[in-house]
């Protein structure tokens, strides 16, 4: 049991008593006060829909609908159900819209603590807070505004708060550290560790072979090369692979395996080098989380229809597979931009983005995701306060439903340590070659634009790791 304010010391993180703690393992209250369209089931993002439901239902049925959703996504029973898989922490996450109106700044909005008080309540059986997380996954260019950002919310912070860790993430989506050139006190530094391997529709399927472990373990020791060049700890405030549907792929057992798989590989790596971890998320529609809203569930029987639609036509910005909408369709339209847009000028930020990802998300992921957000909230019109109830009811995790594989693997790291037995023959180890570690900003997101190659380069990658398995030695007596 840790003692007192937790703090940073070299790479470790540590108790009053300056004993290193047992790494923090943790999940992420996603989609619960910062609702996400591919965690939630709804089109555009969370303000949109919330206007859109406001004008559907009216303001008393409103308040009462997102008030329950609060309530019955976190209670007490959740915080029991993650205490048993061994996490020693909990990410809350939220949207600063509950806390501050745009067009009221700087007045705090106190009704927007309910129900974050009655979380913090819930989790607070241990004597400590870890501590604060200021800014998720930022993304500048130029890098002016973060580092303008971190110079004034850290100062800020320490005038009222000069104990807590800070966690402070880098930027373009966590992934890059080439702006930074100095540390704060008593702060940890994050990373985003996803993995293309754990996504359909990217650079291919895992099997274990050399070069897709040697590609896991270059992809974090380039994220975390920034933490131990200035011995500071590394936190991966999240990870996690998307895992495939028995409607939607026949072949979804399989997939999945091969991902629970490659999240072994990882989890493997963040317990030797013994960093913090927070998986994402913990609750969805069937996408990500350790649990997810049962397919009988009044939530899903009432918007199932709509999230066929959209899963169909891949508007959402994350966890989309649009390998059905390439041919004949976005094929061609992204061919007229390469076309049309000199080598020299195609590239812009952010730098892990191909061309036709920032097509996508103009068409689909916003048009389109914006035209059917309407359509959704009609799913709701007409609905009683005791029917808008039991669609809340349906988050409760006892009406959810576990993805048992990796609620195991999770219980598994959860309490290991770096010198644990079971760790041995399964980390991959880092690459010993000498080469240049110059990192220009462009190169330093290494990792994600896995997500985004061209169709002819996955296609190729996908190939191409099909043929190595074949030529992989068949073990006898395995």
């Amino acid at each position: 049991m840790a003692t007192g304010m937790l703090r940073t010391s070299g790479q470790s993180i540590v108790d009053a008593d300056g004993k290193p703690l047992t790494i923090l393992c943790q999940t992420t209250l996603g989609g619960w006060m910062m609702m996400e369209n591919f965690i939630n089931g709804f089109p555009g993002r969370e303000c949109q829909i919330r206007a859109a439901l406001l004008k559907v239902l009216g303001k008393e049925k409103y308040g009462f609908f997102f008030d329950k959703f609060l309530e019955y996504f976190f209670t007490e029973k959740d915080g029991e159900f993650l205490s048993s898989l061994g996490f020693n922490c909990l990410r809350l996450s939220f949207n600063y819209h509950h806390f501050e109106d745009d067009m009221n700044p700087f007045v705090i909005k106190e009704e927007g603590f309910k129900h974050l008080d009655r979380a913090i309540e819930i989790v607070m059986r241990n004597p400590w807070i870890a501590g604060y997380n200021p800014l998720n996954e930022p993304a500048d260019e130029q890098w002016t505004r973060l580092l303008s950002f971190y110079d004034r919310i850290v100062p800020a912070v320490r005038a009222v708060d000069p104990d807590h860790i800070l966690f402070l993430e880098d930027n373009t989506f966590s992934m890059d550290f080439s702006g930074f050139t100095d540390v704060f006190p008593n702060s940890v530094y994050t990373i985003h560790d996803y993995c293309g391997f754990g996504f359909p529709n990217c650079i291919g399927r895992y099997q274990g072979l050399k070069e897709q472990d040697d590609y896991i373990r270059k992809m974090y020791d380039r994220k975390s090369a920034f933490m131990k060049e200035h011995n500071v700890p590394v936190w991966n405030g999240e990870f996690g692979p998307i895992y495939e549907r028995e409607e939607h792929n026949p072949d979804y057992k399989v997939q999945n395996d091969e991902r629970f798989d490659m999240l072994d590989r990882q989890m493997a790596i963040y317990t030797a080098d013994s960093i913090a971890w927070s998986i994402w998320s913990y609750k969805d529609i069937n996408v990500m989380g350790l649990a997810y809203v049962s397919p009988d569930s009044p939530w899903l029987k009432l918007l199932g229809p709509i999230i066929r639609k959209k899963r169909d036509l891949a508007v959402d910005p994350w966890a989309y597979d649009d390998a059905h909408l390439l041919e004949g369709l976005f094929a061609p339209l992204h061919k007229w931009f390469e076309d049309n847009v000199p080598a020299q000028y195609n590239k812009k930020y952010p730098w892990q983005w191909r061309m036709h990802m920032h097509v996508f998300r103009g068409i689909r992921g916003i048009t389109m995701a914006e035209y059917m957000i309407p359509e959704w909230a009609d799913y709701f019109k007409d609905k009683s306060f005791e029917e808008l109830d039991e669609l809340a009811a349906s988050w409760k995790i006892e009406n959810c439903l576990q993805r048992e594989r990796l609620n195991e693997l999770l219980s598994l790291y959860a309490p290991m340590k770096a010198d644990d037995p079971r760790l041995e023959g399964k980390v991959i180890q880092p690459a010993t070659e000498a080469k240049d570690e110059t990192v220009k900003a462009k190169d330093s997101v290494s990792g994600v634009g896995v997500f985004e190659l061209a169709a002819d380069e996955k296609k190729r990658l996908a190939t191409s790791a099909v043929h190595e398995v074949q030529r992989q030695p068949v073990q006898q007596g395995a």
